[in-house]
């Protein structure tokens, strides 16, 4: 199949290919297929080309290529609605925005993908919210009995 993009002309792709989100990502509720391009001049920069609408592409950057990687939990309930990933393999990125000082890391906004049934979801993480926070090891065990 080609697509015909804004970005990057036209772009041939294999319908195995296609990144199905079922509640399609922030900003963009409404599309559910995207592709996964890299970028030639930036090798650390991946593009997420949406289907449906070719003009649109947001970028994005693998959790593990950053310098700080922000630390994820991600529900069995979640993982169990991208199909395809109970041995836990799971592809982590961060969407980046372009802004008038630079471009910024949206680290609470991580989206995951599982690589066998081509599903992704986007999170929405409340950094000031202390139960989606991992505890620290500091942390005096809870007592056993009241």
């Amino acid at each position: 199949m080609e697509l015909m993009t804004s970005r990057f002309g036209i772009v041939s792709f294999q319908t195995d290919e296609v990144l199905r989100f079922e509640r399609g990502l922030r900003k963009h509720h409404n599309l559910r297929h995207w592709l996964l391009l890299a970028d030639s001049s930036h090798p650390s920069l991946f593009w997420l080309q949406s289907i449906a609408q070719p003009q649109i592409a947001l970028p994005v950057v693998f959790l593990n290529q950053l310098q700080i990687q922000p630390v994820v939990t991600v529900s069995k309930t979640i993982l169990e609605g991208l199909r395809g990933c109970k041995d836990g393999s799971i592809i982590g990125l961060t969407p980046l925005v372009y802004t008038d000082d630079g471009i910024d890391v949206l680290h609470d906004q991580p989206i995951i993908i599982s690589p066998h049934s081509r599903r992704g979801t986007q999170l929405a993480i409340d950094r000031d919210n202390p139960a989606q926070r991992v505890p620290s090891e500091q942390v005096a065990p809870l007592r056993q009995t009241a």
